[in-house]
């Protein structure tokens, strides 16, 4: 335990079975673990199904990703992750995410330093995608479906 700003910091729990998987994209979905408003940082559990791809992006900080589920890879990179791969990514990394063909869909968890600037086939920026864009898009979901939030940001 330890005391930052006057506030005592602990270790938590986060049940991910209380949280709501929402789309992100055709054939993704997410679910936010977490989202820290001061670092930036936010954890997500990544679902996608077999051949979904989500566009070029670049990710401004760094990137940790565990495979839990089925294969995957960047179009930019040879090699596929499967289950038990880790894949470390660094500030300005750019690539495409694909989903291998195949029956499970993928599910990785991930951990996302900074911004995700989605980027469409010119190189031109579309989006970005932040900490609080991806705790709207958690709060819009369970609103529509009628779910009580989790406060994802709490520590």
């Amino acid at each position: 335990m330890s005391v930052h700003s006057g506030q005592t910091l602990d270790a938590n729990h986060v049940d991910t079975n209380s949280l709501p998987w929402f789309p992100y994209a055709e054939g993704v979905h997410m679910q936010l673990v977490k989202a820290n408003p001061v670092s930036g940082e936010f954890i997500v559990m990544f679902r996608a199904k077999p051949g979904s791809s989500l566009g070029i992006h670049c990710h401004h900080g760094t990137v940790i990703a565990y495979n839990l589920q089925g294969h995957w890879r960047y179009t930019e990179h040879d090699w596929v992750a499967g289950p038990g791969s880790v894949i470390y990514e660094p500030a300005n990394s750019v690539h495409t995410f694909v989903a291998e063909p195949g029956d499970d869909d993928i599910v990785i968890f991930i951990i996302i330093n900074g911004v995700i600037e989605f980027r469409d086939d010119q190189g031109n920026m579309i989006f970005i995608e932040t900490w609080k864009t991806m705790q709207e898009r958690y709060l819009a979901f369970c609103n529509e479906q009628g779910i009580e939030p989790v406060d994802v940001t709490k520590f």
